[in-house]
C-alpha cells in the first residue's frame, strides 16, 4: 500500500492504523507507522487520537509505544483528554507518571470540571489480584485493614500508585474546595488506600471539610 493508502478512513471516520490501536494489537500498527508516521495523529471516532482509544482500551504496550512516537505530536488539549485515561487504569500509572514528569502542569488542569485528583479518587489503585475483594462495609475493612496489620491501607499500594497519589495530593492549593468533591468520590468508591493517606499524610486536608458534610461522609461509611 502507498502512504496515502493508509490514510483513508472508512465510513465511521477510522483509518485501519486506529483501529489496529484500538485493537491492542502492537505488529500492524509498527508496520503502518514504518510506511505512514503521521497516521498516529489522523484523529478516528469521536475526534479520537489512535492514542486515546488505546489507552481506553487498557493496552499498555500500545499506549506506551504510541506515546514514543507521538508525544511531540500531542497539543495540551490532547495531553489533557489522556491523562484521565492513564490515571483511571492501574495498568498505566508508569505512563501517566512519564507523561507527569515530562508536563507537571497537567496534574492541575481540570477536563469537564475533573483534575486528574478526581479520577484517582474513584479509580482502583492496585490491581484485582492484590485489593481486598471482600464485599462489607467500608468502615468494618477499614478496621479489619489498620488492626490486622502493621501497615497502613496506603502502605500497601504499589510503589507507582502511591507516588502517583503523592505527586498529585503535593498539588492540592489548600484553599481549593474542590477537594471536599474528591474526598467524596473516595469515599463512594470505598477507596480506602486513598483516603488513608490523605489522613495520615496530609490531614491539612481534611480540614477544609466542614462539619455538615463530615457527618455526611461518616454516614455514608456504613
Amino acid at each position: 500500500m502507498e502512504k496515502k493508502d493508509l490514510a483513508i478512513k472508512n465510513c465511521d471516520g477510522c483509518t485501519a492504523f486506529f483501529l489496529a490501536a484500538a485493537s491492542g494489537r502492537v505488529e500492524p500498527v509498527k508496520l503502518m507507522f514504518g510506511k505512514n508516521t503521521e497516521l498516529p495523529s489522523i484523529r478516528g471516532h469521536d475526534e479520537m487520537l489512535p492514542i486515546h482509544i488505546a489507552a481506553q482500551g487498557d493496552y499498555k504496550e500500545m499506549v506506551t509505544y504510541l506515546y514514543g512516537v507521538t508525544k511531540d505530536k500531542l497539543t495540551e488539549d490532547d495531553l489533557i483528554e489522556l491523562l484521565p485515561d492513564l490515571i483511571a487504569r492501574v495498568d498505566l500509572f508508569d505512563v501517566a507518571l512519564n507523561l507527569l514528569d515530562e508536563y507537571p502542569s497537567l496534574a492541575t488542569k481540570s477536563l469537564m470540571g475533573r483534575t486528574a485528583l478526581h479520577v484517582l479518587a474513584g479509580a482502583p489503585m492496585m490491581s484485582r489480584d492484590s485489593a481486598n475483594q471482600i464485599q462489607q462495609g467500608i468502615l468494618k475493612r477499614c478496621f479489619n485493614l489498620f488492626s490486622g496489620s502493621k501497615k497502613l491501607p496506603h502502605e500497601k499500594l504499589p510503589w507507582k500508585a502511591l507516588k502517583l497519589a503523592k505527586l498529585l495530593l503535593d498539588k492540592v492549593d489548600c484553599r481549593d474546595n474542590r477537594i471536599q468533591y474528591v474526598i467524596k468520590v473516595a469515599v463512594e468508591e470505598e477507596n480506602i488506600e486513598f483516603l488513608s493517606l490523605i489522613i495520615c499524610d496530609y490531614p491539612e486536608l481534611i480540614c477544609k471539610i466542614d462539619r455538615d458534610h463530615v457527618a455526611y461522609y461518616f454516614a455514608m461509611l456504613f
